[in-house]
């Protein structure tokens, strides 16, 4: 049995690592058949998982959908959803980047402990997993419009759009073990987080 996270960085590298796999996994697919991982056609492989993720998670009316909805959110299959669907926003955004997704994901474990300095666990965990698919589906929907018109974003970047459905997949991840709230690492004299060597 792996050892516990002690910090809020280590825990978002194990809860990465599943990530990372489907990201190598649909980079290798869209190399095999030929088309473009952050094109319509790797949205659409988005779209049933966050489906998936809405239906059983997101509430309706009364207690029983409340019921449903706690029973999905311990549910196994929950948790590989959601590393599917940070694998796939992973790989878009690897290729939008021009980079390896375990480089994209550094730049992502960095900014999301950033973001965590400055906003606190409280945000998230007011809504849990919840509120991770509130947030998931905004992204989605966003770029779902954005590459099936194929119109410029007037604001955020498509790139932005998914690094950030790639960290609330991620969140979500972290949440569901509770270590969304474990302590940051020691800042350097550059902001960023202090690693050591082992």
């Amino acid at each position: 049995m792996s050892k516990a996270p002690q910090t809020f960085e280590e825990a978002f590298d194990l809860v990465a690592v599943d990530a990372l796999a489907e990201a190598v996994r649909y980079q290798y697919v869209a190399h095999m058949y030929g088309f473009d991982p952050c094109q319509e056609e790797h949205l659409l492989d988005a779209l049933p998982v966050m489906a998936w993720l809405r239906v059983r998670l997101w509430p309706g009316r009364g207690l029983r959908s409340w019921l449903r909805a706690c029973f999905w959110e311990r549910h196994p299959k929950t948790d590989a959803m959601w590393a599917r669907l940070a694998g796939l926003a992973l790989s878009a955004l690897s290729v939008v980047d021009g980079k390896r997704p375990e480089e994209s994901l550094t730049a992502l474990r960095d900014l999301m402990a950033s973001k965590q300095r400055d906003y606190s666990a409280a945000n998230i965990l007011d809504f849990g997993q919840v509120g991770c698919v509130v947030r998931a589906n905004d992204k989605v929907r966003r770029l779902e419009n954005l590459l099936t018109r194929r119109q410029a974003p007037r604001h955020e970047s498509v790139r932005g759009s998914w690094a950030d459905l790639t960290n609330y997949a991620l969140i979500a991840r972290m949440v569901r073990r509770g270590w969304f709230t474990l302590p940051l690492a020691e800042a350097g004299e550059n902001g960023e987080a202090e690693r050591s060597a082992a």
